[in-house]
C-alpha cells in the first residue's frame, strides 16, 4: 500500500476551506441496536482532515473508489479501492482526504456489545484488550466483509419487516470474521499500543472538554498523570505535533465548523473556541485555512453545492443527522 507522510496530508488539507469536524454522536439504527452505516463521497478538491480521536465503537471503512488516508497510532496508512480497514475499540486515529483524489467509501460503526451474549462478550473483551491488534486491513482479493456489508447497507436502505434481526445476524458474522483474523495473527504480532496511548487518550479527552478556556501545558500533562516533558514527547511521537500545536488546530477546526454552520458573530466564535484576541484568531485562521473566517462563511453560503460537500449521507432513518 502506498504511504504518505501525515504532515503532507495536514498541509494539503490546511489550504482548503472545506475542512470538516468529527462529531461522534451518530444516529444508530436503534437505541438497542447501536450500529451505524453510511455511504460517503469525498469529491476531488474537497479535503477532510479530522482531529485525532477515539471511541468505544468498532469501525470498518471499505473503500470503493480512490484512496483514503488514516493515521492510526504511530502509522500513516493508505486504504485503497477494494480494501477494508478495521479499527479496534478505543484506538486513537484520524482520517484525511487529499485534494487530487475523489473517494467513495462506506463506514460502519458499532458498539462492541450491540448484540450481546455472555460468550460473545468474553470474546470481544479479549479483542478489545489485545495490544497486538489495533487495526487490520483486508485486501481486495479476500472479499472479507464484502457480502455482509452489502447486505447490511441494503437492509438499511429498504427496511423490510423485522430487518433488524437480519442486521444483527450480519453484525455477528462481521465480529466472527474479525475475531478469526485476530486469532490467526495473534502469534506473530507485536504489541503496538502501550501506556503512552492510554495517556494520550486521557489528554485528548481533557482537551476536548476544556478547549474553550485557557489551557496550559501543565494542565494537559496533569490530565495524563505525566510530566510536561513526557507530555510533549507523547504528542510528538504519536501525533507529530506539540501539545500547543494540537490544541490550536483543534480550536481552529471547531471554529471553522461554527463559522460555516451558525450565524454567530466571528468575535463570539473566537472567544468560544478559546482565543482571547480576535486579531490573533483571524491571523491563525487565515494561515490554517487560506481564507479569513468571514471569507469562509461567504464561500459556504455562496456555494451552490454546500449539501454536496457534507460528505456523509446517512442510510439510517434520520438522514438529516450526520456525524460530520
Amino acid at each position: 500500500m502506498k504511504q504518505k507522510s501525515f504532515e503532507e496530508l495536514l498541509d494539503a488539507a490546511s489550504g482548503s476551506a472545506q475542512n470538516k469536524m468529527v462529531n461522534l454522536a451518530v444516529p444508530y439504527v436503534h437505541p438497542d441496536l447501536e450500529i451505524y452505516l453510511a455511504d460517503r463521497v469525498l469529491p476531488a478538491g474537497n479535503d477532510l482532515c479530522m482531529n485525532m480521536h477515539y471511541h468505544d465503537d468498532f469501525e470498518w471503512c471499505r473503500v470503493l473508489k480512490g484512496t483514503v488516508y488514516y493515521r492510526i497510532l504511530r502509522k500513516t496508512i493508505a486504504v485503497e479501492a477494494g480494501e477494508t480497514l478495521f479499527i479496534n475499540s478505543k484506538v486513537p486515529h484520524c482520517f484525511c482526504g487529499t485534494k487530487d483524489c475523489a473517494s467513495h467509501y462506506e463506514i460502519m460503526l458499532g458498539k462492541p456489545h450491540a448484540v450481546s451474549s455472555g460468550y460473545l462478550d468474553r470474546e470481544l473483551e479479549g479483542l478489545i484488550r489485545d495490544d497486538r491488534f489495533p487495526f487490520h486491513i483486508s485486501q481486495p482479493i479476500s472479499q472479507v466483509y464484502s457480502e455482509d456489508l452489502d447486505e447490511m447497507l441494503s437492509l438499511c436502505r429498504k427496511k423490510p419487516p423485522e430487518y433488524e434481526f437480519d442486521l444483527a445476524a450480519c453484525w455477528l458474522k462481521m465480529l466472527r470474521q474479525i475475531i478469526r483474523i485476530r486469532n490467526n495473527e495473534q502469534e506473530t504480532s507485536e504489541p503496538i499500543r502501550n501506556h503512552d496511548m492510554d495517556v494520550l487518550r486521557e489528554m485528548l479527552a481533557f482537551i476536548g472538554e476544556n478547549y474553550t478556556r485557557d489551557l496550559t501545558l501543565n494542565e494537559i500533562a496533569r490530565a495524563g498523570g505525566i510530566s510536561r516533558s513526557k507530555c510533549t514527547k507523547v504528542f510528538r511521537s504519536i501525533l507529530n505535533l506539540s501539545p500547543s500545536e494540537f490544541l490550536q488546530r483543534f480550536r481552529l477546526k471547531q471554529a471553522a465548523a461554527l463559522v460555516r454552520k451558525t450565524d454567530l458573530r466571528i468575535s463570539e466564535i473566537s472567544s468560544s473556541c478559546g482565543f482571547n484576541q480576535q486579531s490573533y484568531f483571524n491571523r491563525v485562521f487565515l494561515r490554517q485555512f487560506g481564507v479569513t473566517p468571514s471569507e469562509m462563511r461567504k464561500q459556504t453560503r455562496d456555494s451552490a453545492s454546500v449539501r454536496g460537500t457534507d460528505l456523509a449521507y446517512d442510510i439510517a432513518d434520520n438522514q438529516q443527522n450526520t456525524d460530520r
